[in-house]
């Protein structure tokens, strides 16, 4: 975001392609399984000891 925003852009954006692929549309990640990355960061998590 910071990028985007020192090169002028302020506001939000609608779609973000990268290399020709759509990495961001709608307000979502499109190909991006949420629910796997929850359950890695959840087992990622479950081997830190506090």
């Amino acid at each position: 975001l910071s990028l985007l925003t020192k090169v002028g852009i302020g506001a939000p954006t609608d779609m973000t392609m990268i290399n020709g692929r759509v990495v961001w549309a709608k307000g979502e990640f499109p190909g991006l399984d949420e629910a796997r990355m929850f359950a890695q960061a959840e087992a990622a998590l479950a081997t830190v000891q506090f």
